[in-house]
């Protein structure tokens, strides 16, 4: 059978790269970009990463549904869950997820139908995870953080482990190349990580310190890139996923995870401004600063001494020694749409590998190994060392 799928937000930034890794993995699939309005460029039906606009929209305010809770889809999103019900996989590429919750979630459950989603917020993280019973009631699969981090990172992290491991503490670092061709939304998303606290995994649990640009850390050396780098302190979604998974009896990959970034072309001292005008506290001023740093990344990004390529690393050290697993990709924007992509394509290959429910990027997905390797078409390696 010939798999249909839906993208939402399919004609932004990361959600075109999501379909068009979705036609090279399944060149056959009819994968649809879903969106409030037609794309820009080459016409209302033609998506840049190929595939066919359809018309959706998902309601950021609370419904009188069935269970009425707020983000939840209810009776005025009929429509929508009518569409969503017609394809086999819905991806949820739309953001930001601090705004949307679970109201797209919540219509794939009312429609009976899996979903894959990139989310990388920390509470929305923990909101989608407690759908668990209702998306196991519904028989819906639910795999949520499939982007670059959490979900990639989860993944070399598992694997590092599972190797070498288990391991006391572990280092996730993301070096933003200079080749990110992203919209101010999918920028907004990520700069929206610069909180005046940040969240960490300490001793198994989510823990939220102070955001630190000037301690120990604070510079770093990427694989690839050769020379020290400054590393600035973001939060992410991983460690409220890694505490959950690890209350369902998954072993913990580490015992603590920090996260820290790189952006080409973004001053260090601009984080700090970035941290004082919170995207929740400031809205407006967030917005203004996210476009400043847009054009900003976007002429620095001309300058030849940049690397035009993007490299996740997990730094992991334990009893046997150290160690790091690391990808990299065209954009930091391209490695979310491989895992993504491929995500989904392993999910349909054997979409009853997984029980129903909400289920996070862990060991208990059986092809976790094999979706790396998809990437590869992707354009997307995927390699571990051992440091000297």
């Amino acid at each position: 059978m010939t798999p249909r799928i839906l993208v939402l937000g399919g004609c932004g930034g990361t959600g075109g790269r999501i379909v068009a890794g979705l036609l090279r993995l399944m060149p056959r699939a009819t994968v649809d970009a879903g969106g409030r309005r037609p794309p820009r460029h080459g016409g209302a039906h033609a998506p840049a990463g190929g595939g066919r606009w359809v018309a959706a929209s998902v309601s950021t305010t609370a419904r009188s549904g069935r269970s009425g809770g707020p983000g939840e889809a209810g009776a005025d999103d009929d429509g929508l869950v009518a569409l969503l019900s017609a394809y086999d996989l819905v991806v949820l590429a739309l953001g930001p997820f601090a705004t949307l919750r679970t109201a797209a979630h919540a219509a794939c459950i009312r429609a009976g139908v899996d979903c894959v989603d990139i989310n990388d917020d920390p509470a929305v993280a923990r909101e989608i995870m407690d759908l668990h019973e209702t998306a196991g009631a519904e028989g819906v699969r639910v795999l949520t953080g499939m982007g670059v981090n959490p979900g990639l990172s989860t993944a070399l992290l598992y694997l590092l482990a599972g190797e070498r491991g288990p391991f006391a503490e572990a280092h996730v670092r993301l070096f933003a190349g200079g080749n990110e061709g992203a919209g101010r939304a999918s920028t907004w998303t990520m700069l929206h990580g610069l909180a005046p606290r940040v969240c960490e995994l300490r001793g198994g649990f989510e823990a939220w310190v102070p955001a630190d640009d000037a301690g120990p850390r604070r510079d770093d050396v990427f694989p690839g890139v050769g020379v020290s780098v400054p590393a600035i302190h973001c939060f992410s979604a991983e460690a409220a996923l890694l505490e959950l998974s690890a209350a369902r009896g998954l072993p913990l990959p580490a015992d603590s995870v920090t996260y820290r970034m790189h952006f080409q072309g973004m001053p260090r001292r601009m984080a700090g401004v970035l941290r004082r005008f919170s995207a929740a506290d400031h809205p407006r001023a967030a917005a203004a600063l996210t476009g400043l740093f847009h054009a900003m990344h976007s002429m620095g990004s001309a300058a030849a001494r940049n690397l035009a390529r993007s490299t996740l690393a997990v730094r992991c050290r334990g009893g046997q020694g150290t160690y790091t697993a690391f990808a990299t990709g065209e954009t930091t924007f391209g490695l979310t749409a491989a895992y993504a992509a491929a995500t989904a394509y392993r999910h349909l290959r054997a979409p009853d590998a997984l029980p129903p429910g909400v289920h996070a990027t862990t060991p208990a997905l059986p092809w976790l190994r094999e979706a790396l390797d998809d990437m590869a078409a992707l354009h997307v390696r995927a390699a571990i060392i051992e440091d000297a």
